[in-house]
């Protein structure tokens, strides 16, 4: 398991852009950082995770939009029993992943402010109480290719974590799959979408 977990690692490396983590900064996001759009070629699929450590429970969401900024497909999930943000994220990842593959999405930029979740992929061996949810992740991304994986600040990944923070603060833990976006969600799709076109 060591060994394909290195191979993997390797193959990752080469094959996916993840960017260098950004050094912290303690300043006030301007409010023109925001989502950006996908080039005309590619779809974007924005990732939420959000973990309430009092209840063990995560909410993870993901919202699929092309290069004008219209939702095509969204999703939410509710996950009990998760004992650390770590795990949050990789339950989460693991699980868009397999979305995606389900819905037969590919070239598609998949994007997260997910840090912990970043480090652990970029870096398996180091977690090796997550194996089995790594592999399900490295293992599952040449089925989405051509794709790279993203990391970005928080501000540009609003949408989807409103949507993980439904489960998490409102209890909405019914599962679904839906086209378009979340319609408590449109006023901030459409200030989006005019962004993108601008």
């Amino acid at each position: 398991a060591t060994k394909a977990l290195e191979e993997a690692d390797e193959w990752f490396d080469v094959n996916f852009k993840v960017p260098q983590a950004q050094p912290v900064q303690v300043e006030t996001i301007n409010s023109s950082v925001s989502w950006s759009p996908p080039p005309a070629d590619l779809l974007k699929c924005d990732v939420g995770v959000r973990w309430n450590s009092a209840e063990r429970i995560c909410g993870a969401a993901w919202i699929i939009r092309n290069h004008d900024g219209k939702a095509l497909l969204h999703s939410r999930r509710a996950f009990t029993g998760v004992n650390s943000k770590l795990e949050a994220e990789l339950q989460g990842f693991c699980w868009v992943m397999e979305s995606l593959i389900s819905t037969h999405h590919t070239n598609i930029i998949v994007e997260s402010d997910c840090g912990m979740a970043r480090e652990a992929i970029l870096n398996p061996t180091k977690f090796p109480w997550f194996g089995y949810l790594l592999e399900k992740i490295i293992h599952a991304l040449p089925f989405l290719y051509p794709c790279s994986l993203e990391h970005v600040e928080g501000a540009r990944n609003k949408v989807a974590e409103e949507i993980a923070v439904s489960v998490t603060r409102d209890h909405r833990c019914q599962s679904y799959v839906a086209s378009g976006g979340p319609r408590w969600l449109l006023n901030r799709l459409e200030s989006e979408a005019r962004r993108a076109c601008t």
